[in-house]
């Protein structure tokens, strides 16, 4: 028994040798496998911060020349040079490297200048310039702001008068040909402020209604503010010439004041006037220098042979007969064309008897 006891006892303490030796080689591996992660760490992590360290330095890097890139474009002088003219590129760079040259001279020669003066003289000078140049600045801030209070004062305060809010009404019912509307407002802002344009717009506005009363009366009223205005006294004439007044239009047509620009209308009608009031040989005469101005006018041929045949002398009187159904035998507007016509073969048999 003692001898198995003794066999039993020496496995058991093979099976405890054992077993303590793969625990002992256990711990040692766990820990061996520790002690190889824990170097292989440190180095991941140092490379890590390396590489960061060298992408942060290359993107500062690549920042700063970008930087440098722009402010040396904005020194330079772009110079639109045609590719071919070769001649054209080295004239064009020679002549901006001597404006160089010329503004580095003129600086440099202030600054000699500048140089050779005294430390407060050079202050002096530095202070007189900058106070220059707020007072520059502080009178165009004045002007503008003056403009601009200006501005908006005129705006708020100006308003349209009711001289103007008349004026405009009646150039829009002018326009819009309520001729009787429109000579209503221009009578309103009459009364208001005297315009010389608003009696011209009331003479319009009148002739194209037909009502020569009104536009006779507002002529008139016109005349006493404008007496020689060349115009207002032309209407008068006609209208009286129309009325059959010929000694007051002849008058009136007289009293225009005479002007480089001929008014060929009112020699007509002063003309007319002279032939009603039976001054035949005036007549005449103003109906010639009529033709002379303008050849067209071929009426004033009728009326000199019209006087002619009342002085009796009929030589004359026939010629500017013949010479009127010359040029204006065609025309059918001319109500004495058939009267002429046998006035003429009178005068013919008349001259071969």
């Amino acid at each position: 028994m003692s001898l198995i006891q003794d066999a039993l006892k020496k496995v058991q303490d093979e099976r405890n040798k054992i077993s303590e030796s793969n625990s002992d080689n256990i711990l040692d591996s766990q820990f061996g496998n520790q002690a190889i992660i824990q170097p292989n760490k440190k180095r991941y992590v140092i490379l890590g911060s390396f590489l960061i360290l060298i992408i942060v330095a290359s993107i500062i890097a690549s920042f700063m020349l970008n930087e440098t890139k722009r402010r040396n474009r904005s020194k330079t002088i772009k110079v639109n040079i045609p590719k071919r003219s070769s001649k054209i590129k080295k004239n064009i760079i020679n002549s901006i490297i001597s404006k160089t040259k010329m503004e580095g001279t003129v600086n440099s020669n202030r600054n000699k200048s500048t140089s050779a003066l005294p430390v407060n003289k050079k202050k002096e000078i530095v202070n007189i310039e900058i106070r220059k140049k707020k007072f520059k600045k502080a009178n165009y801030n004045k002007i503008v702001l003056n403009q601009f209070v200006k501005e908006r004062v005129n705006k708020k305060t100006k308003k349209k008068s009711k001289f103007e809010i008349l004026k405009y009404k009646g150039q829009k019912a002018y326009s819009g040909k309520s001729y009787l509307n429109a000579a209503m407002y221009f009578r309103q802002a009459l009364r208001i402020k005297k315009n010389k344009i608003l009696y011209i717009y009331l003479y319009k506005c009148y002739k194209r209604s037909d009502n020569i009363i009104l536009l006779k009366a507002y002529i008139i009223d016109a005349l006493k503010y404008y007496k020689n205005d060349a115009f207002f006294n032309k209407i008068l004439g006609i209208l009286l010439f129309r009325e059959k007044n010929y000694s007051e239009a002849l008058s009136v047509f007289n009293s225009i004041p005479k002007s480089n620009n001929i008014d060929i209308d009112i020699l007509s009608f002063k003309a007319l006037c002279l032939f009603h009031l039976k001054e035949y040989k005036e007549s005449i005469w103003v109906f010639k220098n009529i033709l002379k101005l303008d050849r067209k006018k071929i009426a004033s041929y009728y009326y000199i042979g019209l006087s002619y045949d009342n002085i009796r002398n009929y030589e004359l009187a026939l010629y500017y007969y013949n010479v009127f159904i010359k040029y204006g035998g065609n025309k059918k507007n001319f109500k004495h064309i058939n009267w002429i016509r046998n006035r003429i073969v009178v005068l013919e048999r008349s001259e071969m008897n």
